[in-house]
C-alpha cells in the first residue's frame, strides 16, 4: 500500500513539473494550417485566414466591442477589419501575421485553425489586398503554397496543396520517442524497468502512437473532404476518446504480457498503463505549449 501511494505521489509530482497551475479542459492537440508564400515581394506584408464562420474557438470577428491582437499593428488590424469579402462573406477573426522583409514568408495558425478559409494578404505600402480561393483543412496539419508573383494584378492568388511528409514523419518519430522515454521512466517507479518489460512497453507504444496519429488525420480527412464521421470542431473530444482507446489497448497488452516476462506480484499493469499515459500526456501538453509545431 505504501509503495502504491509513493508511486502515485511521484507521478503527480512529475505532472506538476510540466502542467501549468491553471487547468484547461481543451488541452488536446489542435489542427493547424501552414501557409508558405512563393516569389514574395521584397517588402513587408501581412497575412491571415478569413474564416467561413464568424467564430472559431477563441477567435471571433470584431463586433465593435471586442478588439484584440491589435496593439502592435493597429493600422494593419483596422485594414483587415474593414476588408469585405464581397464574394462569399468570409470573416476576419483578428488573427494575422507579419511576413517578408526580415520576417519569414510563411505563417502557421497552430491553435484551432478555421475549417474552411481563404488566404488574405495585405500590402500596406500600396494599401493593396490579394486573396485566394476557398480552401479546407485536409489533414490534421494542412499545408498550402501560395504564389505571390502576381499579387498586384488583383487576380485570385494561385495556391497549391502540399503536405510535408518528411517533416511530419520526423515530428511523429520525435513524439513517439518522447512518449516511450516518459513511459519507461514511469516503469521504473512500478518495477517494470528490466529488459524484458522494455521489450513489451516499447513496441506497444510505437503501435498505439501510430494508431492515434493515423486516426486523428483520418478523421480530419473524412470530416472535411467527405463530410462524414466526427466534425473537426470535435477534434479535442475525439482525441480524448482515442486516448481512452490507447489506454485500454496498452492495459490489455500489459495484463496479458507482463506476467509472462516477470513473476513480480507487485507489478500492476493497469495502474502502470494509467499513470504512464497520464504522465506522457502531461509532458506532451507542456511541450505542445512551448513547441506547437511539433504537436
Amino acid at each position: 500500500m505504501k509503495k502504491a501511494v509513493l508511486r502515485m505521489l511521484l507521478c503527480l509530482q512529475m505532472l506538476a513539473l510540466f502542467l501549468p497551475v491553471t487547468a484547461q479542459a481543451d488541452i488536446g492537440p489542435k489542427p493547424a494550417v501552414h501557409i508558405t508564400f512563393r516569389h514574395a515581394p521584397d517588402t513587408v506584408y501581412f497575412a491571415t485566414l478569413l474564416s467561413s464562420e464568424p467564430t472559431n474557438g477563441p477567435d471571433t470577428v470584431y463586433d465593435g466591442s471586442n478588439p484584440w491582437n491589435h496593439e502592435e499593428y493597429p493600422q494593419i488590424w483596422r485594414a483587415f477589419v474593414d476588408y469585405e469579402d464581397t464574394a462569399d462573406g468570409f470573416y476576419f477573426l483578428q488573427n494575422f501575421w507579419k511576413c517578408g522583409s526580415g520576417s519569414e514568408d510563411a505563417f502557421s495558425w497552430t491553435y484551432r485553425a478555421p475549417n474552411t478559409f481563404k488566404i488574405l494578404c495585405y500590402f500596406p505600402d500600396t494599401d493593396t489586398f490579394a486573396i485566394s480561393d476557398t480552401h479546407v483543412r485536409y489533414a490534421f496539419d494542412t499545408y498550402y503554397d501560395v504564389e505571390l508573383s502576381g499579387w498586384q494584378s488583383g487576380e485570385i492568388l494561385p495556391t497549391d496543396r502540399e503536405y510535408a511528409f518528411a517533416k511530419e514523419s520526423a515530428f511523429l518519430v520525435v513524439r513517439v520517442v518522447l512518449t516511450i522515454l516518459v513511459e519507461l521512466g514511469v516503469a521504473v517507479l512500478f518495477g517494470c524497468d528490466s529488459k524484458a518489460f522494455r521489450k513489451v512497453i516499447v513496441p506497444t507504444n510505437i503501435t498505439t502512437q501510430l494508431f492515434l496519429n493515423i486516426m486523428l488525420n483520418y478523421n480530419t480527412y473524412r470530416a472535411l473532404i467527405l463530410h462524414r464521421w466526427v466534425s473537426t470542431p470535435n477534434q479535442g473530444l475525439l482525441f480524448f476518446m482515442l486516448e481512452g482507446v490507447v489506454f485500454l489497448i496498452e492495459a490489455g497488452i500489459y495484463v496479458f504480457r507482463f506476467p509472462s516476462v516477470s513473476d513480480k506480484k507487485e507489478v500492476r499493469p493497469v495502474s502502470y498503463a494509467f499513470w504512464a499515459n497520464l504522465c506522457s500526456y502531461g509532458v506532451g501538453y507542456a511541450l505542445a505549449a512551448a513547441l506547437p509545431a511539433l504537436f
